[in-house]
């Protein structure tokens, strides 16, 4: 054994952990799906575990809706994965004093928790409800003269118990430092909120990545009025940024009625909006899908369909010719009906109806997603 390998041992039997070794390991980052499938398709399986995101975008572009999904989501995740865990712990016949104590811990815990710290305090549960979220099982921060500091050091403070599987912030810009606290509204006041923001990213990320846990931040942008190359930027600094794996911008596109049809921006009941998404920034997924869209629906949430049959027009599952929609088999052939006929769609609308009525073909096209 050589001294770098005498040193390592000894460095890790002195912190009581593997911290130091040899060469890498590699596996397969855990995700959280977006409810979308474009989505899901442009970060190559959903939200990577274990790291902090930025969020951010003009007013209404749907920053707060994505977040929420992805917490839906991750709800449901949260308790499949606890179930799981218990029916394995409670499969073992003879259980070890770890595995005992592992199973009295998890009872006692429960599945991992989501925490929405709603500094913008415009937190909707029904809307929330409609995207699936359990408002009932989700711990909400509502400020009322709480400085930015004093919301970040809890947030740090929850997530320290290894119990919060999720944290969502909304948002950056809604935070104001103590110093703005002390102030009055004619005295200027330097660096704000960055400071403080700066200091919880280094610790955020460690716990968020010793926990696996998803840290979302959502953000304004501001408008850089001296400069003719740089047209927005986000309040919080250039540190927390870099911190960050992923970071996104979300932007309102074209209004939709409720076949999904385009509508002009003057419309006055649109149905449905379109969210633009530019990936800005990723380190955890290849970079080659930086623009897409999802589809919004104002009654529904996501029209996580609609998306689906975007997708499969990509890979080949759904084509198109012209104005009809054939979905193909695995062979490559067109699927036929029960009279041995082409299966054929006239409109994307007529496809959709047929999809959402037919859960054996939805579940089809989402394996073939890979």
């Amino acid at each position: 054994m050589g001294q770098l390998d005498v040193i390592c041992a000894n460095l890790n039997k002195k912190m009581g952990a593997e911290l130091l070794r040899k060469g890498a390991t590699f596996e397969n980052i855990p995700r959280i799906p977006f409810s979308s499938p474009r989505l899901n398709h442009m970060t190559y399986g959903g939200f990577p575990r274990g790291y902090m995101a930025e969020f951010y975008g003009d007013g209404g572009g749907g920053k707060t809706t994505t977040a929420l999904d992805l917490l839906a989501n991750a709800q449901k995740l949260f308790k499949k994965e606890y179930e799981e865990k218990v029916a394995e712990l409670e499969a073992i016949k003879s259980p070890t004093a770890a595995q005992k104590k592992e199973y009295a811990m998890l009872v006692e815990r429960g599945p991992q928790k989501c925490l929405f710290l709603d500094a913008e305090t415009s937190f909707d549960a029904d809307w929330a409800t409609k995207l699936g979220v359990d408002v009932d099982d989700l711990y909400i921060l509502t400020p009322e003269n709480q400085s930015g500091e004093d919301i970040l050091q809890i947030a740090l403070d929850m997530a320290e118990t290894g119990e919060v599987g999720f944290l969502l912030l909304d948002s950056i810009g809604a935070l104001y430092s103590e110093q703005e606290v002390e102030k009055n509204l004619n005295e200027k006041v330097y660096c704000g909120i960055a400071g403080a923001l700066t200091r919880f990213s280094k610790k955020i990320t460690r716990l968020a990545s010793k926990y696996k846990m998803a840290v979302i931040m959502i953000n304004q942008v501001r408008e850089v009025i001296d400069s003719q190359y740089v047209q927005y930027k986000t309040p919080g600094g250039k540190t927390f940024k870099h911190h960050c794996a992923v970071r996104i911008m979300f932007s309102k596109g074209k209004y939709l009625d409720a076949q999904n049809r385009e509508l002009p921006q003057g419309c006055e009941e649109p149905s449905g909006n379109i969210v633009k998404i530019h990936i800005e920034k990723t380190k955890k997924f290849p970079p080659c899908r930086k623009e897409g869209f999802y589809t919004l629906n104002y009654e529904r949430g996501i029209d996580y369909i609609s998306d689906l049959i975007d997708v499969s027009l990509l890979n080949g599952t759904i084509v198109r010719a012209g104005a009809f929609y054939s979905i193909l088999d695995t062979d490559g052939t067109v699927l036929k009906d029960e009279e041995d006929n082409d299966l054929k769609f006239q409109g994307k609308a007529s496809l959709q109806e047929f999809i959402e009525n037919e859960e054996v073909m939805y579940k089809y096209l989402i394996e073939c997603l890979g």
